[in-house]
């Protein structure tokens, strides 16, 4: 019997149901499913700030608008699971175009982003939303764990909210297995490297400073790049870990720069979850242990990681900018971002990725307009696509071929 069936009611059901659905789940016998993961990325963060009886209260919230968002949907849905930690699980049974799952998606972080409501104080969740489609004879195991694989570069990914699962690839799971059980040590034996992405001066074609990105050279799968490697730290819970070491051996590179490197600047990502209270006196550090110029320094950071505590966040950004140290604010313009915060925080430099709306960048930094910030054109394809948007400098194809 087909362990896709519904119960007349829908009701939402514990981590083990979820792990019977898992074992038990045969894409020959019991059809075409698709996985949504559905995680709460500021649990960690709630729970700090507030309490957990204040992250209990979130996650039985959050639990009641998915089943309510599920229940009054005409899908079919075999199980929807609280797991253990910040997710939930949903089986949606039959064969979905990618459009009528991703306008879901929209649908659920559109739902789930919405004030709570019966709290204390206002207060809003960011959710994030991973979908894995079920592949031809792939196991329920390997199903899962491409959607964890998702909702964690959903996790990391800055501006949309939700991802999909790559094509079902034949011991995948074993593979993320092998990633995560190795990753920790990883961290701790220095096996993680950095690599430098050019930045260039648009107008002049000068070479201004690097970008650094992680690597990591796995003993039986090879070389990992940014996206996987990040998405084992959220499975492992070492995003902080994985981040500070990043930028801590990003700027003792940068600080052994000479000749005609010693001016140029170094830019490092900046995630949400390091945005607490104390990071700008750990960085403090990590520049005077390094010897590196804050000067020549730029964190990248998501507007998200503004909104989430603005407060909080403005009063770290504020000690970092004291410091000399550039804020940049990642990948504004591109439909997520939002004006208001812009002006709000202390950010002085936007960028943008392929894509992005210029007509964003004029409103807000024309003479008189409610900010003046420099602006970086980020993946950028052709030198006219950072002019039009008034971009300063350029990362990206364009800027590549320079070497």
């Amino acid at each position: 019997m087909s362990i896709v069936t519904i119960a007349p009611t829908l009701q939402l059901s514990s981590a083990r149901k979820a792990r019977e659905f898992v074992a038990q789940y045969d894409q020959g016998r019991d059809g075409a499913v698709t996985l949504f993961l559905v995680g709460i990325r500021d649990l960690k963060h709630i729970n700090e700030r507030y309490g957990r009886e204040t992250g209990d209260v979130v996650i039985r919230k959050t639990g009641a608008r998915l089943l309510t968002y599920f229940r009054e949907s005409l899908a079919t849905v075999p199980v929807l699971a609280r797991l253990p930690g910040r997710e939930f699980l949903i089986a949606v049974a039959g064969e979905h175009s990618a459009t009528e799952l991703e306008a879901a998606a929209r649908r659920l972080v559109s739902l789930l982003s919405d004030e709570l409501g019966g709290m204390s104080a206002p207060l809003h969740i960011s959710p994030r939303v991973g979908i894995a489609i079920a592949g031809e004879a792939e196991s329920g195991a390997d199903l899962l764990q491409r959607a964890h694989e998702a909702l964690a570069q959903a996790y990391s990914r800055k501006g949309r909210k939700y991802s999909f699962a790559g094509p079902a690839i034949r011991g995948g799971s074993q593979q993320a297995a092998l990633l995560d059980k190795g990753l920790r040590s990883a961290i701790a034996s220095g096996e993680i490297i950095i690599l430098l992405q050019p930045q260039f001066e648009v107008a002049s074609g000068r070479l201004s400073g690097a970008e650094a990105l992680a690597r990591w050279h796995h003993p039986e799968i090879g070389e990992v790049g940014a996206g996987r490697l990040f998405a084992s730290a959220d499975r492992c819970d070492l995003r902080e870990e994985l981040s500070a070491l990043i930028q801590q051996e990003a700027v003792s590179i940068a600080s052994r720069w000479t000749g005609g490197l010693a001016d140029l600047r170094l830019a490092v990502n900046l995630g949400a979850e390091e945005l607490g209270e104390g990071y700008a006196d750990r960085m403090a550090a990590i520049l005077r242990d390094s010897g590196f110029s804050a000067k020549r320094l730029t964190l990248e950071l998501t507007e998200e990681s503004l909104v989430r505590d603005i407060d909080l966040a403005a009063a770290e950004l504020n000690k970092l900018r004291a410091q000399g140290i550039r804020i940049a604010v990642d990948d504004f313009g591109t439909g997520y971002s939002s004006p208001v915060l812009f002006v709000r925080t202390p950010a002085r430099l936007s960028e943008a990725r392929q894509g992005y709306d210029t007509r964003n960048y004029r409103r807000l930094t024309r003479p008189g307009g409610a900010a003046r910030h420099h602006r970086n054109g980020q993946g950028i394809g052709t030198e006219d696509h950072c002019r039009r948007g008034g971009a300063r400098r350029g990362i990206g194809n364009a800027a590549a071929r320079r070497l």
